[in-house]
Parts: structure tokens; C-alpha cells; sequence
């Protein structure tokens, strides 16, 4: 499956599969640039490892894992999530990482989001989409920002982050056909 939008030209989102993992995909997985705000990187990651989640993922229908690739070349330049979903609420979480670090910095983490938000409303048809963000990562919280998404609440010194305390930022985004 592939979602994209003729307002969104940069990038488009493409179903994950195990053709998608290979060493680059795994060396950002190991990267701490990339990973320092991903829960990934309190193990070190494989290309076994990395096979063995998506074939998890792919299996699991409350799971929806696509790639972020560039419209231009169709470069995988990252992965975003729409997971931990609860089908009898209507709400999922929706977490991503741009991987690729010359991708950075080009509104491509918005695109996905703008493109994930798309699928989960109008296809899957959930009516709230939220994301966790540690608060160091203004990159990610303005992304979110970007697309509508709506400071729901802060979890106070929830995790760690480089051994000290740091606040979790909940936001959300409604289905707008709800007229919420």
C-alpha cells in the first residue's frame, strides 16, 4: 500500500516489508543521533533484529508500519508508525523517525505525519491519533505541531533522558470529520 497526497510532493508512505531492512536502515537504528530519542536504542539492533520486529509488525493487525521514502528517488528516508491501537476506542499513537540524516531539517517529518494522519482517519477510520515526545526533541514536537496536533498533557519527569529526569509530551489530533 502506498499513501500519498498531490499536496505533499516531497515524500509518500509505503507499506513496510522485509525487503526495506539492510544495513543502512539498521546503522541508523545504532546511530545515537538518530536514536536518542527512540526506544530502540537500549539494545543494539541487527539486521535479525530488525527482521524479526517488522515480521512481528506485519503480522499484527493493530500495527500499521510504513516506510517515509522521497518522491523524487524513492529513498527510504525513515519509518513512521500508527501502533498501540485500541480499535473498540477509536485511538491510536503514531510515532516516526527521518533516519536519514541529509532528510533532515526539510519538513519531510510532517509530510509523514500530514500522509499517516490521512490513512489512520480516512481509511482506518480512528477518530484521535496521540504521540509521546521527550521534551528535549523540539524537532519532533514542532513536526506534530505543524500538522494540527494539540498539547494534551506532560507527564513530569516521566523518563530518562541522559541520566536525568525528563518530562513525556502527550499530544493529540482529532478526526476532523468528527467534528470534535
Amino acid at each position: 500500500m502506498i499513501i500519498s497526497n498531490t499536496d505533499l510532493k516531497d515524500i509518500f508512505l509505503q507499506e513496510i516489508s522485509l525487503e526495506d531492512v539492510n544495513s543502512t536502515y539498521v546503522d541508523w537504528l545504532n546511530d545515537p543521533d538518530v536514536n536518542q530519542y527512540l526506544e530502540t536504542r537500549f539494545q543494539k539492533q541487527t539486521i535479525e533484529s530488525v527482521e524479526s520486529y517488522i515480521s512481528d509488525t506485519i503480522k499484527n493487525k493493530n500495527e500499521h508500519l510504513f516506510t517515509v521514502r522521497t518522491s523524487k528517488n524513492k529513498k527510504h528516508i525513515g519509518n513512521i508508525k500508527i501502533g498501540g491501537v485500541t480499535p473498540h476506542h477509536g485511538i491510536a499513537f503514531i510515532s516516526l523517525f527521518i533516519g536519514d540524516k541529509k532528510s533532515w531539517n526539510k519538513s519531510y517529518a510532517s509530510q509523514a505525519i500530514k500522509l499517516a494522519c490521512k490513512f489512520a482517519f480516512n481509511f482506518l477510520e480512528f477518530r484521535k491519533l496521540s504521540a509521546g515526545i521527550y521534551q528535549p526533541n523540539s524537532r519532533s514536537l514542532k513536526a506534530f505541531l505543524n500538522v494540527g496536533f494539540k498539547h494534551d498533557c506532560t507527564f513530569k519527569n516521566h523518563y530518562l533522558f541522559e541520566g536525568k529526569p525528563c518530562d513525556l509530551i502527550f499530544v493529540s489530533l482529532f478526526n476532523p470529520a468528527n467534528n470534535l
